[in-house]
């Protein structure tokens, strides 16, 4: 009987290479036997790099299912909070309509300083606040005279979307394994934690800042940002990722 983690169907012979490799060597890491394990099997990504951040999502499930006994981990669990500074602070309105914010300037977050100020008016303005966001992805903080007035995050797709998968003909269910999801991003939305869960699960997206537009929630930078988008994500990620 096969096991579905992240994706992917795990065989018992496979699920019995993971307990084979942890046991070889008792010293090793996750971090280490999540990219073993990416070897012994041959997961990889689009770009033919390991898939060992699944892998560690996917061992772990299995250690809590009980199919293997992880190491104990080595080390804390980084803190995630976000900490707010006058970075985020509200800016001077700008009163014109999104169309005549121009000229729109993108720049794709690359640096710390602009990952910081991303999280932080996530943090500060969207009303879920701030999560990592999913898989490959992109980020965008978008300026109107030097002020910023939009961020954008695309992130990995959803393993299934039942409107997306009938639309594209990834449906009947026996379908599902040829997708090729490396081909999708997503424009990420909020959502709200399952009855259940431990982890919150807030996606974020295309959210104006209070400063921005007056048209709440204006698509104007979204749609001009769908345009060039394949192109930098297939720079990227070598998948072209349409939207």
């Amino acid at each position: 009987m096969s096991h579905r983690y992240c994706g992917r169907d795990f065989q018992p012979e496979e699920i019995a290479l993971i307990r084979a490799l942890i046991a070889e060597d008792p010293t090793r890491s996750r971090a280490a036997l999540s990219r073993f394990t990416c070897q012994a099997l041959a997961w990889h990504t689009a770009n033919g790099g390991l898939k060992d951040m699944s892998a560690r999502v996917a061992m772990l499930r299995m250690h809590n299912d009980g199919l293997i006994t992880l190491p104990p981990p080595r080390n804390r669990r980084p803190d995630a909070r976000v900490r707010l500074s006058a970075l985020s602070d509200l800016q001077p309105r700008l009163e014109q309509p999104a169309a005549e914010l121009k000229p729109l300037t993108w720049s794709r977050v690359q640096h710390k300083a602009q990952s910081r100020l991303w999280n932080e008016l996530i943090e500060r303005y969207h009303y879920l606040g701030h999560t990592l966001l999913p898989g490959a992805q992109l980020r965008y903080l978008v300026y109107a005279a030097e002020q910023p007035v939009a961020a954008l995050g695309f992130g990995a797709a959803a393993w299934m979307c039942a409107p997306r998968d009938r639309d594209i003909g990834w449906l009947p269910r026996h379908l599902l394994q040829g997708r090729q999801l490396d081909l999708l991003g997503t424009n990420q939305r909020p959502r709200k934690t399952r009855p259940g869960r431990k982890t919150k699960r807030t996606h974020q997206g295309h959210m104006d800042l209070p400063a921005g537009p007056t048209l709440p929630r204006s698509a104007y930078p979204l749609i001009l940002m769908g345009r060039g988008r394949p192109n930098i994500y297939k720079t990227s990620y070598t998948a072209p990722g349409a939207v």
